[in-house]
């Protein structure tokens, strides 16, 4: 029989401990013999292959090795018999069903803290596909909130109606935001106040007149300007 290299700095030694040791309860340790000479840190070997470590000078003071800590790894391991794990080390089960090291680190699983459904389904859920709706049959000015909608005059409102864009200075909406303006029935001035409202592809600048069945699109292009053009837009 011959003692194994793990290529760490302990001292191997060989003792006959026989085939009958004995396992406390709970406690993975060699016992019926005298380990009163034996140095801890040494490996021995149980004849059936069984590898064991001393861990301290108590007679029970024993561990059951399959691999110590993460550096006598060589490869997946059925099992792990010791916290001793480097920190920050991710530990997965590989397509054998063996313990292995994964490629991805503590650090990064913990950014899944707080996760509780499919990180998809989420995105999902943060991807609007729907232009959402909003109604007016008053004068309305728009708010943050209305950035990527469609601000609708409906049919049952048979008045003339003024939508506002409001200032930059007021209501910051994004570079890039998209406001729909669609109006049923008469007709909506399409209003701004300071910043600038630009007609697609005149280059008129003002407000804009929908007319009823008209849709239109206004998308801000800069901080303070927007460009707008439609179906029934004048």
């Amino acid at each position: 029989m011959h003692a194994l290299d793990f290529k760490h700095a302990y001292r191997v030694e060989m003792l006959s401990i026989g085939d009958n040791i004995g396992l406390l309860s709970g406690v993975q340790s060699p016992t019926g013999i005298d380990t009163t000479d034996i140095p801890v840190g040494s490996l021995f070997f149980q004849t059936d292959g069984t590898l064991w470590k001393r861990k301290g000078e108590g007679a029970t003071d024993w561990v059951r090795l399959v691999a110590e800590d993460s550096a006598l790894f060589t490869g997946a391991v059925s099992s792990i018999t010791s916290s001793n794990l480097s920190p920050e080390c991710a530990v997965v089960s590989d397509a054998a069903g063996k313990v292995a090291a994964s490629a991805v680190t503590a650090s990064e699983l913990g950014h899944l803290a707080g996760v509780t459904s499919s990180i998809q389904n989420q995105l999902n859920g943060k991807a609007t596909r729907e232009i959402l709706q909003n109604i007016r049959s008053a004068n309305y000015t728009l708010a943050l909130s209305d950035a990527g909608k469609h601000i609708l005059h409906p049919f049952a409102d048979n008045s003339a109606r003024t939508f506002t864009i409001p200032a930059n200075s007021s209501v910051p909406f994004p570079i890039g935001t998209t406001l729909w303006f669609v109006n049923e029935r008469n007709t909506v001035t399409i209003s701004i106040t300071t910043d600038t409202l630009m007609l697609s592809p005149s280059g008129a600048t003002g407000n804009r007149t929908l007319a009823a069945r008209g849709m239109a699109t206004a998308l801000k292009i800069t901080a303070t300007k927007w460009m707008i053009s439609g179906f029934g837009l004048s």
